[in-house]
């Protein structure tokens, strides 16, 4: 069965079961269709073309329609975001957030944990200059419908901790549709998955000061993209990275050189990178301090020192 007839028929399961689901939830959505024009340069001869305007122009178009749909069953909502424009399909990305309240598990207490789940569907676009000279975007063939990545996030509380956790599948060789695209081709077989996460984790403690971290395995904070859709995070093998913080803390006021500095707040964050092998500077280890206070009521300075790498250098 061709893949394109395989996703349109899957298409229309998902259809009929929401069609279905609607006597038990609540279903809202929208419809959008949008259609741009713009002018081609006129063309003397040749290669030849001008920027002036000219009494008779030639236009070209685009027509995008992007369907948004949000079934809501309580505990649990279904979320689903299509796009289809003049080419084809862009892409469909589905997510079914739950919301589970307070947990108890074992001796832990989760106070509210949200669980994201995500699907990713789209088509590989590249983008290119036409023979006008000006910016398009270009379907990669053979143009499938294409599973690019599956998400799931979640979110909770523990003891005044705030919790995030990123997990995710990517195709890591699927094209940025932001750029050009090498290969003439990008079938399944060229897709490649892999796995990764990103945990964030925050604590604001009565004395008005905060913790942070910042933990990835194999990903990075940056995002992948597939057309007319991104979100923050992406796998990237053998890519690690560690981030803690502290601000807030509070100093008494400081005199320097008769000069009084007023509600001075101290911070100090700690960085380390291990970037895959292939790349320069593999591992890379930093430490800042920041430190601000007030002048006078409205007047306010701070400033920071990087320790590492060395030589230090300040930022004010």
């Amino acid at each position: 069965m061709p893949r394109r007839t395989f996703f349109g028929g899957l298409f229309l399961v998902v259809v009929v079961i929401i069609g279905g689901c609607a006597t038990f939830g609540q279903i809202s959505g929208r419809f959008g269709l949008d259609l741009v024009a713009r002018r081609i340069p006129t063309t003397l001869t040749g290669e030849i073309k001008l920027d002036t305007p000219s009494e008779f122009v030639m236009l070209e178009f685009a027509i995008a329609s992007n369907l948004i749909i949000n079934a809501s069953f309580g505990f649990a909502d279904l979320n689903i975001d299509a796009v289809v424009n003049t080419a084809g399909p862009e892409h469909c990305v589905i997510k079914a957030p739950i919301s589970l309240g307070e947990l108890p598990f074992y001796e832990i207490t989760f106070d509210k944990l949200d669980i994201v789940p995500e699907m990713w569907f789209a088509v590989p676009f590249e983008a290119v200059t036409d023979v006008n000279n000006l910016p398009n975007s270009v379907i990669i063939p053979p143009g499938d419908i294409m599973f690019v990545k599956a998400r799931v996030t979640l979110s909770t509380s523990i003891s005044g901790f705030s919790i995030k956790t990123l997990a995710m599948l990517d195709d890591i060789n699927f094209p940025n549709p932001g750029s050009s695209y090498t290969p003439l081709y990008y079938p399944v077989q060229s897709q490649s998955f892999a796995v990764g996460g990103i945990t964030s984790v925050s604590w604001r403690a009565q004395a008005g000061f905060s913790m942070s971290a910042n933990i990835g395995i194999n990903a990075s904070s940056s995002g992948r993209s597939v057309k007319g859709y991104s979100a923050t995070g992406s796998v990237l093998p053998d890519n690690f990275f560690a981030r803690v913080g502290i601000s807030g803390i509070k100093l008494a006021d400081m005199n320097l050189g008769g000069t009084e500095f007023q509600s001075v707040m101290l911070g100090t964050s700690f960085s380390f990178t291990q970037a895959p092998t292939q790349t320069e500077g593999t591992t890379a280890f930093s430490t800042a301090i920041n430190l601000s206070g007030r002048l006078w009521d409205k007047v306010g300075i701070g400033g920071s020192v990087t320790l590492a790498p060395f030589p230090p250098s300040v930022v004010f």
